[in-house]
């Protein structure tokens, strides 16, 4: 073989190996791409994978969470635990006339069973805001799916209340599913916020007026003396009554009757006492005025000396001694009253009360009479008023 034939061998040698091996490499690239392909799919099948077993933990924690909010799947039991409730709701929003009642259920076979009952009662604005706040503050699976509310006639302030409820028991609860312990995240406010938006406005009656009451006042108290003060107020709104209270500082042991107004209260010390009392009418929303009372506390008169009773007419200072004689049981004396036009016989030893004189006579002499009267002895002459005589001897 000569030299060129050696050449060309060569070549065509390498050019043939350098085409079978370019071949090999290609199917191994091949090769490799396609497994690369498949371990992506599996990547991918395994991703999806999770995200279904995710989406399926989430699905039944979500499940689990509504659950707590079904009532139990024992038809009985949650017909009787609904109404149990709603019973308390009823009494709590202060409805009077109050009637709950089961209208009937359905049932969506594998996913829930609803319940209706219809509510009906009477109340006021204020009572319906919070029958609706503790309602939709109640995490059950519940709507209310008609609601009725209607003027109830010649009684101010009254509505009647209708609703009818629907409630779910869905099949993933229990039988004995316990009531909701959670409140609804359906309610954000306070029902003292929902009175002020909604009672505040009681788009069902007039305009409810400010009572009447003058707002500054005096008062006279004596110290050691209970207080008599009563306010005078007024509403021209028909049919309400009010209410009294007393706002900020004041005597502790003071008090005032809430129907009235009337303070009562003992002061111990002198010196003025300021007030506030408040007068709130029953309207809807109520109203209130108040008034400042200004106290003043002085100390008790002096005492006042009683009157001095008038004098009465002493009996013995109209009687006198009219006669002296010498009767058949001994010497006598007659004593003649001119008040009453009566004569007195007297003797030694007989008892005289007549008017302020009393004594007892020791004897009877020819122109006057001795008597003794404590032990002590005074006389009295023919003529003489027994009054005179009676003095003298006190007097002596």
């Amino acid at each position: 073989m000569t030299p060129r034939e050696k050449v060309l061998s060569v070549g065509v040698a390498i050019a043939v190996s350098f085409v079978v091996g370019n071949y090999g490499l290609q199917s191994i690239r091949k090769g490799m791409e396609v497994k690369s392909n498949e371990v992506d799919r599996l990547r991918s099948e395994l991703t999806r994978r999770d995200t279904v077993i995710t989406d399926g933990l989430l699905d039944r924690l979500k499940i689990n969470r509504v659950a707590n909010g079904s009532l139990p799947t024992n038809r009985e039991q949650a017909a009787a635990d609904y109404r149990s409730w709603l019973i308390t709701l009823i009494n709590d929003a202060g409805l009077s006339q109050s009637k709950q009642t089961f209208i009937g259920d359905t049932d969506e076979k594998g996913v829930y069973r609803k319940l209706k009952f219809s509510i009906s009662g009477r109340g006021t604005i204020e009572n319906l805001t919070k029958l609706l706040h503790q309602y939709y503050s109640k995490d059950y699976l519940h709507r209310i799916s008609q609601l009725k509310v209607s003027l109830v006639p010649r009684e101010a302030y009254q509505l009647d209340i209708n609703l009818v409820s629907e409630v779910l028991a869905i099949d993933a609860a229990s039988a004995t599913q316990k009531e909701p312990a959670a409140n609804s995240h359906r309610v954000t406010k306070s029902i003292e916020q929902y009175n002020q938006a909604i009672v505040g406005r009681n788009l069902f009656s007039p305009v409810n007026h400010q009572p009447k009451l003058a707002e500054a006042a005096n008062a006279q108290a004596i110290k050691g003396e209970s207080i008599s003060y009563k306010p005078s107020v007024s509403d021209s709104d028909p049919g309400q009554s009010v209410r009294f209270e007393i706002i900020g500082e004041h005597p502790p042991e003071m008090q005032i009757d809430r129907a009235t107004g009337a303070l009562s209260w003992t002061p111990k010390e002198t010196g003025n006492t300021d007030i506030i009392i408040r007068a709130i009418d029953s309207g809807l929303p109520s109203t209130y005025a108040d008034q400042k009372v200004t106290i003043a506390v002085s100390e008790p008169p002096p005492p006042v000396a009683p009157p001095k009773p008038e004098p009465k007419m002493d009996v013995a200072a109209q009687s006198f001694v009219s006669a002296l004689l010498a009767g058949r049981e001994g010497p006598e004396a007659w004593v003649r009253s001119r008040m009453d036009g009566k004569t007195i016989y007297l003797k030694k030893g007989d008892k005289l009360s007549l008017g302020s004189v009393e004594g007892t006579v020791l004897s009877v002499g020819a122109n006057y009479i001795e008597l003794e009267t404590d032990g002590v002895k005074w006389t009295v002459g023919l003529d003489e008023s027994l009054a005179d005589a009676f003095q003298r001897m006190k007097t002596d």
